[in-house]
């Protein structure tokens, strides 16, 4: 009797164990008696939208989010437009004109000991104040050459140099040097070093193959490394003087760094870019690109990356937010990396710009928005 008993116990307990493995090799199965399986075909039904779903929200939540210079102060941003002047707009919004007459504006910058130069066709003028001095008077040739385009490139001590059209423009006493520059299309000037005691600026190029070249007196050496880009892909498209010192490089793969003069590229951060970009950068180091459409790519200190979905006209400037200043349509457009453009008040002094030129953060957005 008692053999018996336990035989039946055992081959019941044989059928509850082969049930339970039934159950758990059964597709959509779940103790609650279905309503797990039921959650479940209401997910699979709906796969194709909910899958995006939650790929979309994990890449976001992969990508970190775009990080401004810590701690960046509110500083100026000067607007040089060709008929009204310069006008300065302060870390506190206030809006100050100041008056550039009978001279043809050509651009504006800010030197590395906080000085603000403008060019213009026929010299300098450092701005004190409320008034545009002159501080120096182009020979013939000199204002020849930047008569057909200028760009300020601030050195070391608050140096400067002057590209034109045809030749980089070298200031110091007693007074200007031109350096031949017919291998090169575009040149940047290392902001925080020069080559020796005596102030030889070093300088890059890009010559018309799209390689790199370094400064050698009258000539320009090609950099290693970064040579012809018309038979291999990634050409050097515009370069740029990095904050902290040495070259930005921006290839068609990639930004790139160069931190001196025999130093590596190192590279930044991957992107896209095409002939016809251009590159700006904020005091501390936050870059721009911008490609021939008008698309802008912030790109933080850090690496990480913005892409706003506004676009910005030329010129352009980049403050330590990361906000991009633009001319356009008679206006002055404020791109930040989130959240939608801001417009400064339509008036005559931002009209037809020549340049524009910010400091740290520039003024808050509530002091220059309408």
């Amino acid at each position: 009797m008692t053999g018996g008993l336990l035989r039946s116990c055992a081959v019941l307990t044989a059928a509850i164990a082969l049930a339970l493995a039934a159950c758990e090799a059964a597709p959509g199965a779940t103790p609650d008696g279905g309503a797990g399986a039921a959650r479940d075909g209401g997910r699979a039904k709906d796969g194709g939208r909910d899958g995006g779903r939650d790929a979309a929200d994990a890449a976001a939540a992969k990508a970190p989010p775009f990080a401004p210079v810590p701690g960046a102060a509110a500083g100026p941003v000067w607007l040089l437009s060709r008929s009204h002047g310069l006008l300065e707009i302060d870390a506190a919004g206030k809006r100050t004109p100041i008056p550039i007459v009978d001279a043809r504006v050509l651009a504006v910058g800010t030197l590395t000991d906080g000085q603000t130069i403008v060019v213009e066709s026929k010299g300098l003028r450092k701005i004190v104040g409320k008034v545009a001095h002159k501080v120096h008077a182009f020979g013939e040739r000199m204002a020849a050459d930047v008569e057909d385009g200028a760009r300020i490139l601030p050195g070391p001590n608050g140096a400067i140099s002057v590209l034109g059209a045809k030749r980089l423009w070298l200031g110091g006493k007693p007074g200007w040097k031109g350096t031949g520059r017919s291998a090169v299309a575009s040149v940047a000037r290392d902001r925080m070093a020069d080559a020796d005691t005596a102030g030889t600026p070093v300088a890059w190029g890009i010559d018309s193959d799209g390689a790199l070249r370094l400064q050698n007196g009258d000539g320009w050496d090609l950099v290693p490394g970064l040579g012809p880009g018309l038979l291999v892909r990634n050409a050097v498209l515009e370069i740029a003087a990095a904050a902290s010192g040495g070259l930005l490089v921006l290839r068609e793969d990639g930004l790139y760094r160069l931190a001196g003069r025999s130093e590596p590229p190192t590279l930044l951060v991957a992107l896209t870019a095409s002939k016809g970009a251009h590159l700006a950068v904020s005091s501390s180091g936050v870059v721009a690109v911008r490609d021939p459409s008008g698309k802008v790519t912030i790109v933080a200190p850090t690496g990480e990356i913005a892409t706003p979905e506004a676009t910005v006209g030329e010129p352009f400037a980049v403050d330590d937010l990361g906000r991009v200043w633009s001319a356009g349509e008679g206006a002055v457009t404020l791109v930040s990396p989130a959240g939608a453009p801001v417009k400064l008040p339509r008036t005559a002094d931002v009209a037809d710009l020549a340049g524009i030129a910010v400091t740290g953060a520039g003024p808050p957005k509530d002091r220059v928005a309408r």
